[in-house]
Parts: structure tokens; C-alpha cells; sequence
């Protein structure tokens, strides 16, 4: 799970529902933000460190048809009042376990985390440790987003991801509903809240948690991932202490499914 409280210096709120423009961005220019507060990334893998968060850093660009969105490059090809429909590509984030510095650990929150359901943790097959597992290689996903708006603060996404650096050669889906909320007449108090599912694919599981031959494990403890699906939710409350500085807190969590789990 994400756990984080922080105070930020001019940083542009990086919700999908910003695309709508609620929050305007200034075009064709780069925009850099930094972080500063308490809070923790777990990882769910048996051994893995909880990543501590004191610096959160935030970087966007938005162009005509380009963007980058902390780590997620794009290019839209349609946009109305209702739609948007973009092609985007990003570092897949389950080798974020595997390595302290891999982006997803860097640019909280808006990457995914996992969260067991029953405070087990990931490959604990025997006494299989995340020490004897073989590091996993990052991965690049491409594919398209949907945004559909059923209105201005009211937000279904819908994302369809492959790996195209061939690495476990699979794929990934996504559905997600965002409100945004004002929860005062200033407009400076404003609360996130967010929840959908996530698909994957026997191969991407089966790479980066099933227990094979290249770990050092015990014949006995191999372990062949499955296709599956996991829930999340999640909430952001912003406060705007000042036209460049405001508070942020931020809680996310994700319920896994039983072919990771398993």
C-alpha cells in the first residue's frame, strides 16, 4: 500500500481528471515539482523493504497531442468533451519490487502498488526469500487509453497495455472510475477518490512471480503464475496553502488476486 503526507512546491496535480483541464496546465512547457514529506511503499514480496517516502518528485509536459506524465509518454490522437483517446507507453511497475530505483518507486503516487489481502507475503513458498529470487528485468509497456467523462469531475479510464520490449512477453488491462470533489466554496480543499481492477496475464504473472529454475529454490517450491485480476482504491486530499505551496495526503491500496497470490 501508498501512505504518504507531503508539501509541495508548485506541483500540478497529475490525476487523469486534469486532462479534462480542470486544473490547467500550461502547454509546451516542462513543469518540475518536489515533494517533501513522511511515508511508505510496501512490497509485497516475502523480504522485500517497504520503501520510505521523504521526497516525492513530479514531472510533465504537456504539448499539443504529446505529454509525458511522470513516467508515462503519450500522444492523443482524438479529444472532445467527452472523449479522449490516446496511445501511451511506460516502464511496467512489477519490476518496481525487484529494484529500489526503478521510477515507480520514485514517482509516488500515481504508479501502482500492491497490498496483500491476508498480510501474507508474496513468495513465501517454503523458506523462499526475495534474496533467492532472480532479479527481474524492467519491461516497457505500450498500448491506448480511454477516457471517457460523464462529466467534469467524473471520470471512467480504460487502458490496454503489451509488453513491447519483449521481456515477458504478455499483456495488462485496466478500468478505473475518479471522482474529484471541492470541499469548500475557496476551492483550496479538494479530495480525490479513485477505485477500479487490473488485469494480467498468465505471462507477465508467471515472470515476475512465479519461482523457476534460474531462482535458487528447491525443485519442490517452483511455483507457475495464472492469469488474474486485482481490486484498488485509493483517495488524494489536496489543500492549497498558498498560489505555489499545498498539502497533500495520499492513501492507496490494492487487494491482489489468487493467481499471484496463490
Amino acid at each position: 500500500a501508498i501512505f504518504s503526507v507531503s508539501i509541495s512546491a508548485k506541483e500540478h496535480q497529475t490525476s487523469s481528471l486534469n486532462d479534462r483541464k480542470m486544473d490547467y496546465a500550461q502547454v509546451n512547457q516542462w513543469q518540475f515539482s518536489i515533494g517533501l514529506g513522511l511515508g511508505t511503499k510496501s512490497n509485497p514480496l516475502h523480504g522485500g523493504k517497504s520503501i520510505p517516502l521523504y521526497i516525492i518528485p513530479s514531472a510533465y509536459y504537456y504539448g499539443q497531442n504529446i505529454f509525458f506524465d511522470n513516467g508515462t509518454l503519450g500522444y492523443t490522437f482524438y479529444e472532445s468533451e467527452q472523449l479522449i483517446f490516446s496511445a501511451i507507453s511506460h516502464l511496467n511497475t512489477h519490476a518496481a519490487n525487484f529494484s529500489r530505483w526503478h521510477p515507480s518507486n520514485v514517482f509516488v503516487p500515481s504508479s501502482p502498488t500492491f497490498s496483500d489481502p491476508d498480510d501474507k507475503d508474496l513468495g513465501q513458498i517454503g523458506t523462499t526469500d526475495i534474496s533467492d529470487v532472480a532479479r527481474r528485468k524492467w519491461a516497457i509497456d505500450g498500448g491506448f487509453q480511454l477516457n471517457y467523462y460523464l462529466e467534469q469531475s467524473l471520470m471512467i479510464q480504460a487502458r490496454w497495455m503489451h509488453d513491447i520490449s519483449n521481456i515477458y512477453q504478455g499483456a495488462n488491462g485496466q478500468v478505473k472510475i475518479e471522482k474529484s470533489l471541492l470541499l469548500n466554496q475557496n476551492g483550496k480543499l479538494k479530495l480525490n477518490i479513485w477505485a477500479g481492477v487490473n488485469w494480467h496475464s498468465k505471462n507477465l504473472v508467471n515472470y515476475y512471480y512465479g519461482l523457476h529454475n534460474n531462482d535458487d529454490i528447491e525443485p519442490e517450491q517452483q511455483y507457475l503464475g495464472k492469469a488474474t485480476h486485482d481490486w484498488f482504491f485509493g483517495a488524494t486530499l489536496n489543500y492549497q496553502i498558498t498560489p505555489d505551496w499545498r498539502g497533500v495526503f495520499t492513501v492507496q491500496s490494492y487487494k491482489l488476486g489468487q493467481g499471484i497470490t496463490d
